[in-house]
């Protein structure tokens, strides 16, 4: 049962985890303690758009680390400043969640532990585990199977947040533009296969959508080669 007396801060490393493991994480974390914040970091500009849908979901502090120097994230660094501001002026933080395969967060949660709160690592890979020594606790995160339903909202979203950022400043885009985007940021894209509704054609498929869920795309119409954005 979750341990509601006590107050948790879940702080994810966004660039480490997997965002198809984003609600799993959520779940997990609720375990714990009551969830008073939680914090995603991440170079938003690569980040996978399961992470963007997630952040709205569970209201999660965005924070935008961009990388300067290529292989060199910096939400670690982003994570742990964030950590320490809150251990030293937020004494109603029992529980400091960590959701990270990094082995890097170790003096931090060494720290957290030193300073009397409980430190907690979720993580997703088990062949990087030397950290779990430093937590008090550990708990391995596996996906969780969503329901069609579920599926297909997600899926949802997803175009339209593909949608948003290919089609507001520029008014329109080109369905075969749109093909590459969503085949990018979608795992195993295919209008055939990926909707409860087999589609012949991306048009077919984005108009289903738009028929399925009128109140995500309301401010754009299909045609026969391009996605309009209607201006309010």
């Amino acid at each position: 049962m979750p341990d509601n007396k006590k107050n948790a801060i879940l702080l994810i490393d966004g660039d480490n985890i997997s965002g198809a493991l984003a609600d799993s994480i959520y779940e997990a974390a609720k375990e714990y303690g009551k969830i008073k914040e939680t914090h995603l970091f991440a170079n938003f500009k690569g980040a996978d758009t399961e992470w963007s849908l997630a952040a709205y979901r569970h209201a999660m502090v965005i924070h935008h680390l961009p990388v300067i120097i290529a292989k060199k994230n910096t939400a670690d660094i982003g994570l742990t400043i964030v950590a320490m501001e809150k251990l030293f002026n937020s004494p109603e933080i029992d529980v400091y969640i960590i959701a990270s395969n990094d082995s890097d967060y170790m003096p931090l949660a060494s720290e957290i532990r030193g300073k009397g709160k409980t430190a907690v690592n979720l993580y997703t890979a088990k062949d990087n585990i030397q950290q779990l020594a430093a937590y008090d606790t550990s708990r391995f995160v596996e996906k969780n199977v969503i329901s069609q339903e579920d599926a297909d909202k997600d899926l949802a979203m997803t175009v339209k947040l593909i949608l948003d950022s290919n089609c507001k400043k520029t008014g329109r885009v080109m369905l075969n533009k749109l093909s590459q985007e969503c085949k990018k940021k979608i795992s195993g894209f295919d209008v055939k296969k990926s909707y409860k509704k087999p589609c012949a054609s991306l048009r077919v498929f984005l108009t289903t959508l738009k028929a399925d869920y009128p109140d995500l795309f309301t401010e754009y119409d299909v045609a026969n080669d391009y996605v309009e954005h209607i201006k309010a």
